[in-house]
């Protein structure tokens, strides 16, 4: 055993990749479930039943990320469509601030799923490009992209973009 912290000896290591589509709160879940087979490795392992491979970490692939603070979570529009899906994902779902933050007519927009979309447009990033109510709500990025905001928290609950459109949001805003 090492006397600090996360320095010791790496005993059991099980993979858990990230897929293109998974939210914080789904990689949380899946990381919890891979901790069941690996203790019980641990243990097995620990009472002498299977050899652990004892392997040292590889100092040079550390990486300490702090927790992200408010400035981390909001959106940047000049960032291109995808960027900003994987922020999206990101923060989906956060404790405190439930989505990756953005504003709309002054009023705190909680982006909680987008997808970006292939066409692009002439418009300012973070222009409302279509607001088809029922539909979708799409949002000029960085680069002429577009990304489509497919589910938004705002005090008054959740609602679709479709939904957001309704509500007469307009082109242009």
């Amino acid at each position: 055993m090492a006397a600090d912290f996360d320095t010791g000896p790496v005993l059991v290591a099980l993979p858990v990749p990230i897929g293109p589509h998974d939210t914080h709160g789904l990689h949380r879940g899946q990381l919890a479930l891979a901790g069941v087979p690996a203790g019980r490795q641990l243990l097995a392992g620990l009472r002498g039943e299977v050899p652990l491979p004892d392997q040292p970490q590889e100092e040079a692939a550390a990486r300490y990320w702090p927790r992200p603070t408010l400035p981390d979570l909001c959106v940047h529009w000049h960032e291109p469509a995808e960027a900003i899906a994987r922020l999206v994902r990101a923060a989906n779902p956060w404790t405190w601030n439930r989505g990756a933050l953005a504003t709309l007519r002054g009023q705190l927009l909680r982006v909680l799923s987008a997808t970006p979309r292939l066409e692009t447009v002439a418009a300012p990033p973070g222009t409302v490009v279509l607001a088809a109510p029922g539909q979708a709500l799409l949002v000029a990025c960085g680069a002429g992209q577009v990304l489509q905001l497919d589910v938004v928290a705002l005090d008054e609950g959740y609602f679709s973009g479709g939904q957001l459109a309704g509500m007469g949001v307009q082109p242009g805003e």
